[in-house]
């Protein structure tokens, strides 16, 4: 997602927020291990990729690596997504134990920001069954017309709250098409398992308290 294309009112980035993600990009291990991997995601993909974590209802992109294309889709890190519409949020969401994967969805304001959009903690439950077994989220112009994001989950080992993250990339619908999921899910899944393999032999500090 682009701050181009993303209203205001989508997107909310206090203090407390961007204290947060500028507390993991420049002084813990977590953004040192990660770059690399988004750097190769974004290589292999020729699409920008990102990294984020779960804070509390929403995903928050902590790190990104931008694509050279001149037309790109970009979130920044700070930045907050909705997480039944983002593919990072299906992502985490989908890895959590069943309890606390229902109490999250339960609670969620399910705010239509497509056709497309998941509308219900019903239809999100399911949704998050198929992830699981896909091993990756995809959001299809759930967020945005015209742009598709594809995540998978990545455990991260003594990482506080935040005990699932998870990698991504996002790109524009012409470039990013159905023929493409295949070898794009593939791409996503290896990324996902390479980072994880990173952060468990580096894991990063615990979370700060609030």
């Amino acid at each position: 997602w682009s701050s181009d294309v993303c209203s205001s009112d989508l997107y909310v980035v206090g203090a407390r927020l961007m204290s947060i993600a500028l507390r993991v990009n420049t002084t813990s291990t977590l953004a040192n291990v990660v770059q690399p991997h988004l750097e190769e995601l974004t290589r292999l993909t020729e699409e920008t990729s990102h990294f984020a974590v779960l804070s509390r209802d929403k995903s928050l992109i902590v790190s990104v690596n931008d694509c050279s294309n001149a037309l790109r889709v970009a979130s920044r890190p700070g930045t907050e997504a909705w997480i039944h519409a983002a593919a990072t949020g299906k992502a985490i969401l989908a890895s959590l134990p069943l309890d606390q994967r229902k109490e999250i969805c339960s609670r969620l304001h399910y705010e239509k920001l497509t056709d497309n959009t998941i509308g219900s903690s019903k239809s999100m439950l399911e949704h998050l069954e198929q992830v699981g077994r896909k091993g990756y989220a995809m959001d299809d112009e759930e967020y945005f017309i015209g742009v598709r994001c594809l995540a998978a989950p990545v455990p991260m080992a003594d990482a506080g709250s935040n005990q699932v993250g998870a990698i991504g990339f996002t790109a524009a619908t012409v470039r990013f098409t159905k023929k493409q999921l295949p070898k794009f899910s593939r791409i996503i899944r290896q990324s996902a398992a390479k980072l994880t393999r990173a952060l468990h032999t580096h894991p990063p500090p615990p979370a700060a308290k609030p």
